[in-house]
């Protein structure tokens, strides 16, 4: 029955790609905000190129974690949990 309850919380190996690709992509955009300040463009331009960023990022962060956010949990609740971590 334990089985059962493992495969009823994983996600195919495409989804979890995606899901990893898109908490990558949100890195990217972070960096990218470092870098605005050093485009030729005006104060008002760079601001809103930097909030964009910001808000792409944080959108592709979060629909990431969406996406592998319960079956993460599941799968690794034993390796998170501190009283585990010194057991063999």
């Amino acid at each position: 029955m334990g089985n059962e309850n493992e495969r009823s919380y994983t996600i195919s190996k495409t989804k979890r790609n995606i899901a990893i690709t898109l908490v990558v992509l949100s890195t990217i955009f972070y960096v990218l905000i470092l870098v605005v300040p050093f485009f030729p463009f005006d104060v008002k331009t760079k601001v809103i190129i930097s909030s964009v960023f910001a808000v792409i990022g944080e959108i592709t962060f979060w629909i990431g974690g969406i996406i592998l956010g319960k079956a993460m949990l599941r799968k690794y609740r034993k390796k998170l949990n501190p009283a585990n971590w010194f057991r063999k």
